[in-house]
């Protein structure tokens, strides 16, 4: 074990929780989450799945509006991505709670343009017009052979592809 392993895998840990709940640890939080499993702990393995084992079992992880009644720029990040990417904040948006920018209309904006420009975006899209329409019924239905020859599951496949192209089209072109 090089010496300064120990400290990596506690900066690598502090990292994780940060990510996990999309902000910077408080002090407090730090101790409980962290620290406290390191400390006088000479198995580092034993103590990185605990710290990751409790953030993710905490409901700060579990539960995206669980924390302070008064709402801040790392809960515009994190509504943010998830609403448009299913996903925690980025580097990028995480930069952007942490210096002010999503204080502003104008850095909001910036940031949802970003995100919306990103493929995750279009997908999340996608998905929403897949749940609206129903479309995991699909396999559900069924054509009679007899009427319908010629309606094949590669026609079938075509169809959806069809669709989601169109959709594509009308939700993302300029014109």
């Amino acid at each position: 074990l090089v010496p300064e392993a120990p400290q990596k895998v506690r900066d690598w840990a502090r990292r994780f929780v940060e990510r996990a709940f999309r902000r910077p640890l408080a002090p407090d939080q730090l101790a409980f989450f962290v620290t406290r499993h390191f400390e006088g702990s000479r198995d580092l393995e034993t103590a990185a799945k605990k710290v990751v084992l409790l953030a993710l079992k905490s409901p700060r992880f579990l539960y995206p509006e669980l924390g302070s009644s008064q709402r801040d720029a790392y809960d515009a990040a994190t509504r943010l991505s998830f609403g448009l990417w299913d996903s925690i904040p980025d580097d990028a948006l995480l930069d952007a709670a942490r210096n002010g920018s999503l204080d502003t209309p104008e850095g909001l904006t910036r940031q949802a343009e970003r995100l919306v420009a990103d493929a995750r975006a279009r997908a999340k899209v996608l998905e929403f017009f897949h749940h609206w329409l129903q479309l995991d019924r699909l396999h559900e239905l069924a054509k009679d052979a007899k009427l319908y020859p010629d309606f094949t599951e590669a026609v079938a496949s075509d169809l959806r592809s069809s669709l989601d192209l169109f959709l594509d089209e009308v939700v993302w072109s300029d014109t």
